[in-house]
């Protein structure tokens, strides 16, 4: 009798990283008899910064946030999708995925990842109580500021992870994205005007949005008549859903300075990858091309509470109809979203600078010290090289969150906790 094969997988713990991924799994091992596959569950804020180093010797599937690439690339810990045949992941990943979620986990000419979930800052309403209150959705900052004045119900996630995202948004929508401009990391002019910006919403939601994460903001949103808009948050397919939370949210490109194209969203998502320690390689690259397919993604994915990043479900009908035309009224914030760096250091970088954001978007720090500090420990980044992997693989057990010391010390007003993948 052929022995099963067990493979097991780490996701994170909300509805949209478990549930689909469990139902899949069960579909897959359906169809596939002697195959069985089980999902732990891991924080949100784990899945954003935990090192993949504690990970990749206890799981054979691991859904990860792509600035690890960088990571998996030089260690060699996660396997190169394109050395597994068919050898046609690029042009699988390039043309059928949205916006960069494919080319966010292609790293020095290999696929690490197939693109599983896609997702970005976008803006979340409540219709309803906006149509209530004769309020139309907000289109500009300047909108968003004035509603927010004259309402005080418009919320903002600062909790440190979120303003670092919101202040990558901003700067990239204002032009000058994080990274990409030539001079440092952060650019001085367009970051202090992002700050601004920032700092005066900062001023006028109230005190819990501070360190508010993305389901925290939503939670509240959807459970509460507290809140009618919040600009950027990155988004969340089941609460758009019916029967999810008590009242369905809408959600929609975010709002426009200075033109009228939603460019620069701050990119998030998953992507599934296979580690390069697993015994059963060539299954549990089955299993990760099979769930990332467009046709799954389209189907039993998104049916299952999942959040594709497969285009064909991003078109679907049946899809858009399930979660109030989430994928049809935020596809051009996707489309033009800001794709984070992926070198090796980015990891530990963007978990120490974070607090510093949103010391600065509070008003505690001046832009001028925060650029001066991210673009030296951006430096430094750049420069940072990971270890070999140390020992022979760990038996498959459950593996705690391990939170790493970042290599400067920040104040517990800057605590993080990682909500959104």
């Amino acid at each position: 009798m052929r022995a099963m094969v067990q493979l097991r997988g780490i996701t994170w713990n909300h509805t949209r990283g478990f549930a689909p991924l469990a139902a899949t799994a069960q579909a897959f091992a359906d169809q596939h008899p002697g195959v069985d596959i089980t999902w732990d569950r891991r924080s949100l804020w784990a899945f954003g910064e935990q090192p993949l180093e504690t990970l990749v010797s206890a799981y054979d599937l691991l859904v990860i946030d792509h600035p690890m690439i960088g990571w998996a690339a030089t260690t060699g810990a996660l396997v190169a999708f394109d050395d597994q045949p068919p050898h046609d992941v690029t042009g699988r990943l390039q043309h059928q995925y949205v916006g960069a979620s494919a080319e966010s986990y292609q790293y020095d000419g290999h696929e690490f990842a197939f693109a599983l979930d896609a997702a970005c800052q976008v803006a979340a309403a409540r219709m309803d109580l906006l149509e209530r209150a004769g309020e139309p959705p907000p289109r500009t900052w300047e909108a968003v500021l004035d509603l927010a004045r004259r309402t005080r119900r418009v919320a903002l996630p600062l909790n440190p992870i979120d303003a670092l995202s919101a202040l990558l948004t901003l700067c990239a929508h204002l032009g000058a994205p994080a990274g990409q401009h030539g001079d440092g990391f952060l650019h001085e002019e367009v970051t202090a005007e992002a700050i601004r910006l920032l700092r005066d919403l900062a001023c006028l939601v109230d005190e819990r949005c501070h360190d508010a994460n993305p389901i925290a903001v939503l939670n509240r949103m959807s459970r509460t008549d507290e809140i009618l808009y919040c600009p950027l948050v990155f988004g969340y397919t089941n609460y758009s859903r019916a029967g999810y939370a008590p009242r369905a949210l809408t959600f929609t490109d975010i709002p426009c300075q200075g033109g009228d194209v939603p460019a620069g969203s701050c990119l998030g998502g998953a992507g599934l990858a296979v580690s390069a320690s697993s015994p059963h390689i060539d299954i549990a690259v089955a299993y990760a091309r099979w769930v990332t397919d467009p046709e799954t993604q389209r189907t039993e994915y998104v049916r299952a509470g999942g959040q594709p990043a497969a285009t064909a479900a991003w078109e679907d009908p049946t899809a858009n109809e399930l979660t109030r035309h989430f994928f049809t009224d935020t596809r051009a914030t996707i489309e033009a979203a800001y794709l984070r760096p992926r070198h090796p250091g980015f990891p530990a970088f963007q978990t120490d600078v974070a607090p510093l954001v949103r010391q600065a978007v509070l008003g505690s720090l001046s832009p001028v010290e925060l650029i001066e500090t991210v673009n030296q420990r951006y430096a430094e980044s750049l420069a940072w090289r990971p270890g070999p992997l140390s020992g022979p693989p760990a038996a498959h057990t459950p593996t705690p969150d391990v939170r790493p010391t970042p290599p400067h010390h920040n104040d517990s007003s800057g605590r993080t906790t990682r909500e959104e993948p």
